[in-house]
């Protein structure tokens, strides 16, 4: 509601209005999976845009920060594999065949071991990180 970003569970429910059309309600809880705390039997929820939902990647970037699903990244070979063109880029973070993937310039798939990685932002607040680089 407030433009912030929030973390926990996702969780999809369905609000039955007066007119018996069902609408579906996305909210993040802050609460552990099987775990009912007293926060959450007060409501402790936050309505969001399924649009904008993104899973952790389980991974930090350099400086430590949490890499999720839509995350835009500036992603430099340290290792010095690539081709002089791709030695530095912006790629997005996606989910693909179970796996996080770095999607970069002409749809290639990066691994991550093989770069250092900053997060610039995200599709949703930062689309415009994306476009500078077509």
């Amino acid at each position: 509601n407030d433009g912030n970003w929030v973390q926990g569970s996702l969780v999809i429910t369905t609000i039955e209005p007066a007119d018996d059309t069902p609408i579906k309600h996305y909210h993040i809880e802050d609460m552990t999976i099987g775990v009912f705390p007293d926060a959450y039997q007060s409501g402790l929820s936050e309505t969001v845009d399924p649009n904008t939902v993104g899973q952790f990647a389980g991974l930090t970037d350099n400086n430590g920060k949490k890499i999720f699903e839509g995350d835009i990244l500036y992603v430099h070979d340290r290792l010095l594999k690539c081709t002089a063109s791709f030695h530095e880029f912006r790629g997005v973070v996606e989910h693909k065949n179970g796996s996080f993937v770095i999607v970069g310039d002409l749809m290639t798939h990066y691994r991550w071991i093989d770069y250092d990685i900053t997060v610039l932002g995200n599709i949703h607040d930062n689309p415009e990180l994306l476009e500078a680089t077509t």
